[in-house]
Protein backbone atom coordinates (compact mmCIF):
# COMPACT_ATOMS: atom_id res chain seq x y z
CA UNK A 1 0.00 0.00 0.00
CA UNK A 2 0.80 3.18 -0.80
CA UNK A 3 0.69 6.39 1.74
CA UNK A 4 -0.42 9.48 0.61
CA UNK A 5 1.90 11.62 3.02
CA UNK A 6 2.96 14.55 1.21
CA UNK A 7 6.73 14.49 0.88
CA UNK A 8 8.86 17.23 0.13
CA UNK A 9 11.80 17.34 -1.92
CA UNK A 10 14.06 20.20 -1.49
CA UNK A 11 16.94 19.77 -3.29
CA UNK A 12 20.75 21.08 -2.54
CA UNK A 13 20.56 24.70 -4.80
CA UNK A 14 17.66 25.95 -2.56
CA UNK A 15 19.50 25.09 0.50
CA UNK A 16 22.34 26.68 -0.40
CA UNK A 17 21.04 29.90 -2.09
CA UNK A 18 18.92 30.50 1.38
CA UNK A 19 22.33 30.19 2.97
CA UNK A 20 23.89 32.68 0.69
CA UNK A 21 20.63 35.19 1.30
CA UNK A 22 21.25 34.63 4.91
CA UNK A 23 25.25 35.34 4.54
CA UNK A 24 23.91 38.47 2.68
CA UNK A 25 21.76 40.04 5.16
CA UNK A 26 24.28 39.53 7.97
CA UNK A 27 26.99 40.94 6.12
CA UNK A 28 25.41 44.24 5.33
CA UNK A 29 24.05 44.79 9.21
CA UNK A 30 27.89 44.20 10.36
CA UNK A 31 28.55 46.86 7.22
CA UNK A 32 25.64 48.94 8.50
CA UNK A 33 27.54 48.98 12.05
CA UNK A 34 30.72 49.58 11.02
CA UNK A 35 29.53 52.69 8.48
CA UNK A 36 27.67 54.33 11.54
CA UNK A 37 30.26 53.57 14.34
CA UNK A 38 32.94 55.15 11.38
CA UNK A 39 30.92 58.07 11.17
CA UNK A 40 30.42 58.84 14.61
CA UNK A 41 34.75 58.57 14.70
CA UNK A 42 35.02 60.81 12.39
CA UNK A 43 32.46 63.98 13.49
CA UNK A 44 34.51 63.35 16.99
CA UNK A 45 38.04 63.75 15.50
CA UNK A 46 36.78 66.67 12.79
CA UNK A 47 35.63 68.35 16.35
CA UNK A 48 38.28 68.11 17.72
CA UNK A 49 40.48 69.56 14.61
CA UNK A 50 38.01 72.28 14.96
CA UNK A 51 38.61 72.90 18.21
CA UNK A 52 42.69 72.77 17.51
CA UNK A 53 42.54 75.00 14.69
CA UNK A 54 40.60 77.37 16.80
CA UNK A 55 43.09 77.53 19.46
CA UNK A 56 45.66 77.84 17.16
CA UNK A 57 43.73 80.90 15.39
CA UNK A 58 43.45 82.45 19.01
CA UNK A 59 47.07 82.29 19.63
CA UNK A 60 48.04 83.72 16.16
CA UNK A 61 45.63 86.56 17.22
CA UNK A 62 46.87 87.06 20.42
CA UNK A 63 50.85 87.22 18.75
CA UNK A 64 49.36 89.55 15.78
CA UNK A 65 47.96 91.82 19.24
CA UNK A 66 50.66 91.85 20.61
CA UNK A 67 53.12 93.04 18.34
CA UNK A 68 50.88 95.98 17.69
CA UNK A 69 50.91 96.89 21.23
CA UNK A 70 54.53 96.09 21.45
CA UNK A 71 55.18 98.29 18.45
CA UNK A 72 53.13 101.17 20.37
CA UNK A 73 55.14 100.49 23.57
CA UNK A 74 58.61 100.95 21.70
CA UNK A 75 57.41 104.00 20.10
CA UNK A 76 56.37 105.50 23.51
CA UNK A 77 59.84 104.37 25.78
CA UNK A 78 61.97 102.94 23.45
CA UNK A 79 64.09 105.31 25.34
CA UNK A 80 64.18 103.53 28.16
CA UNK A 81 64.35 99.50 28.41
CA UNK A 82 63.64 99.32 31.43
CA UNK A 83 60.41 101.02 31.11
CA UNK A 84 59.81 99.65 28.14
CA UNK A 85 59.80 96.00 29.43
CA UNK A 86 57.81 97.17 32.24
CA UNK A 87 54.78 98.09 30.45
CA UNK A 88 55.09 95.26 28.68
CA UNK A 89 54.60 93.19 31.29
CA UNK A 90 57.98 91.71 32.18
CA UNK A 91 60.82 90.01 29.57
CA UNK A 92 58.85 86.80 29.38
CA UNK A 93 54.78 86.50 28.75
CA UNK A 94 52.74 83.29 28.98
CA UNK A 95 49.41 82.45 27.70
CA UNK A 96 47.26 79.70 27.39
CA UNK A 97 44.38 79.38 25.08
CA UNK A 98 42.16 76.41 25.50
CA UNK A 99 41.48 74.22 22.38
CA UNK A 100 38.81 71.32 23.00
CA UNK A 101 37.84 69.50 25.98
CA UNK A 102 40.88 68.95 28.24
CA UNK A 103 43.39 70.46 26.14
CA UNK A 104 44.77 73.60 25.66
CA UNK A 105 47.62 75.85 23.55
CA UNK A 106 50.39 76.86 26.19
CA UNK A 107 52.41 80.07 23.96
CA UNK A 108 55.44 81.45 25.82
CA UNK A 109 57.18 84.44 24.10
CA UNK A 110 59.93 86.73 25.48
CA UNK A 111 59.52 90.08 24.45
CA UNK A 112 62.64 91.79 23.02
CA UNK A 113 64.28 95.18 22.95
CA UNK A 114 64.61 96.00 19.53
CA UNK A 115 67.99 98.07 18.02
CA UNK A 116 66.00 100.06 15.70
CA UNK A 117 62.16 100.00 15.17
CA UNK A 118 61.31 97.92 12.71
CA UNK A 119 63.06 94.95 14.70
CA UNK A 120 61.89 91.89 16.26
CA UNK A 121 59.60 92.70 19.23
CA UNK A 122 58.97 89.42 20.54
CA UNK A 123 60.49 85.81 19.86
CA UNK A 124 58.03 82.59 20.57
CA UNK A 125 59.73 80.43 22.59
CA UNK A 126 57.00 77.57 22.73
CA UNK A 127 53.78 76.78 21.75
CA UNK A 128 52.75 73.55 22.51
CA UNK A 129 49.25 71.31 22.94
CA UNK A 130 48.73 70.42 27.03
CA UNK A 131 46.41 68.10 28.49
CA UNK A 132 44.56 69.35 31.40
CA UNK A 133 42.65 66.52 32.64
CA UNK A 134 44.97 63.65 34.30
CA UNK A 135 44.42 60.05 32.85
CA UNK A 136 43.55 57.64 35.24
CA UNK A 137 44.72 54.36 34.22
CA UNK A 138 43.06 52.20 36.64
CA UNK A 139 39.09 53.46 35.41
CA UNK A 140 37.45 50.79 33.82
CA UNK A 141 36.15 51.44 30.45
CA UNK A 142 32.80 50.89 29.07
CA UNK A 143 33.34 49.38 25.59
CA UNK A 144 29.95 48.10 25.12
CA UNK A 145 27.74 51.56 26.39
CA UNK A 146 27.23 54.36 28.41
CA UNK A 147 26.10 51.76 31.41
CA UNK A 148 29.08 48.87 30.97
CA UNK A 149 28.56 45.77 29.47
Amino acid sequence: MRRNDPVVHVGILPVFIMLVVFSLIGFAALSLTSARADDKFTEAYAEMNRAYYKGISASQEYQASLSKELSGLYLQYGSNPEEYFAKAGGETIEATFPCGEGQAIELCIRVLYPAKPDGSLFEVLSEKLVNEEVFDYDAPLHVFGADGP
